[in-house]
Parts: C-alpha cells; sequence; structure tokens
C-alpha cells in the first residue's frame, strides 16, 4: 500500500513538473519576415463555448496590454464566430474592422485532436532481509520486494494554431503562425494561462515591435 501510494504521488508530481517547464509552442515562424506595431488588435478564438472562448481572448489581451498593446476580445466586439463566412462576408468584415481602427488579428483555432496512450513504468524496491541459523535465518535469507505493475495513461493531445495578420495590408497579410499543443497530461488550468503568455511573448519577440513611450524608447 505504502508503494502504490509512493507511486501515485511521483506521477503526480512528475505531471506538475512537465506542466510547469514544457513549453506549449511546438514550432513557430514570422511569415513576412517583417515586425509591424499596431494601433489596436482584435483577439478572436473560435470555439463554440462561449465561457472558454472569452477567457482565452480577455487573457491574451490582457498580455498584450502589458505591453502596451491595445487588444480587444472579439467577444466584447461582438463578432460571432460559430458561423461559416463567405468570401465576400470576410471581406466586409475586414473593412468592419478597419474603419473601428484594428489593423490586426490574432486568430486561434483548433486543427487537430490526437488520442495517445503513454505506458508509466512500474517501480520496485528491495527489503534486504538477514541471514542466520535455523528456520528465522532461511525464511530471511531471500530479500522481500515491492514491485507497482506498469499504469496504462491514456488522453488527447489538442492542437491548435495561433495568427497574426495585418489586415492594414490589403494582400499577404498574414504576418505570423504558430502551433501549440495541450494535452491532459498537463494541467490545464495552468495550459489556459501559459498559452496566452507564451503567444504574446513569441509574437513580441518575432513579429510586434513594442509600441514607444512619450520620451520615445520602447517600454
Amino acid at each position: 500500500m505504502l508503494m502504490k501510494r509512493i507511486t501515485v504521488l511521483l506521477l503526480a508530481l512528475t505531471v506538475t513538473l512537465l506542466s510547469g517547464c514544457t513549453s506549449l509552442l511546438t514550432d513557430s515562424k514570422n511569415v513576412s519576415n517583417q515586425k509591424y506595431s499596431y494601433k489596436k488588435i482584435l483577439v478572436v478564438a473560435k470555439s463554440k463555448d462561449d465561457v472558454t472562448r472569452r477567457i482565452f481572448e480577455d487573457n491574451v489581451a490582457d498580455e498584450l496590454a502589458k505591453q502596451g498593446i491595445n487588444a480587444v476580445s472579439s467577444a466584447i466586439y461582438g463578432l460571432k464566430v460559430d458561423k461559416k463566412l463567405t468570401e465576400e462576408q470576410i471581406k466586409q468584415l475586414k473593412e468592419t474592422l478597419k474603419n473601428d481602427g484594428y489593423d490586426g488579428v490574432i486568430l486561434t483555432s483548433l486543427v487537430d485532436a490526437q488520442n495517445y496512450v503513454d505506458v508509466v513504468q512500474g517501480t520496485s524496491s528491495v527489503s534486504a532481509g538477514y541471514y542466520g541459523g535455523g528456520f528465522r535465518g532461511g525464511y530471511a535469507a531471500y530479500p522481500v520486494t515491492y514491485w507497482e505493475p506498469d499504469h496504462i495513461v491514456s488522453g488527447t493531445t489538442f492542437i491548435l494554431q495561433s495568427t497574426l495578420y495585418n489586415i492594414a495590408i490589403d494582400a499577404n497579410n498574414l504576418q505570423w503562425a504558430g502551433r501549440f499543443e495541450v494535452d491532459s497530461r498537463f494541467d490545464l488550468k495552468s495550459a489556459k494561462e501559459k498559452y496566452p503568455e507564451e503567444l504574446v511573448q513569441a509574437l513580441m519577440k518575432d513579429s510586434i515591435i513594442k509600441p514607444l513611450t512619450v520620451e520615445g524608447q520602447a517600454k
């Protein structure tokens, strides 16, 4: 029983450590090879769950605000993401956003979901016996082994893509794209906070020019 508890605790500790140190961002690229400054960015998460969508969009907008960038959740803006738009409707949306002062859009979508199966190797320990005469010595001659069998852990890995568009540019306005992976091996609450942080950090590093202060220096 003690070894079983130790095994469970070690497994939980491993998951916690992984969730704390593993990057969710697996791949990214500055498609345009340029960095731009943005006056106002709309943050869009294409999710059927309105609560999850709002929380994610707000978190991204908050992270951008820390960098001095004006960003607004599409839920606040009133954008409906559960309806498929035609090319003409997308064109009209772009013009509406530009008229409302937006020059950038960050779009996050689920692109794939993959099931996984992991084998967590079992553990064993040996409690050495002792040698002595008679029955007692023979009974204790061999060590006592405690062992825990392998565990099968399964779940789903969600692959998401975030993209940045400069809608002030008419053609080829995709600026940056990144792939993120989130699965049930990690603390999902931490992932919800970590994704926006890593997304904005990557954007600021690769694609967005930080706003200037009154003195003309980057914040």
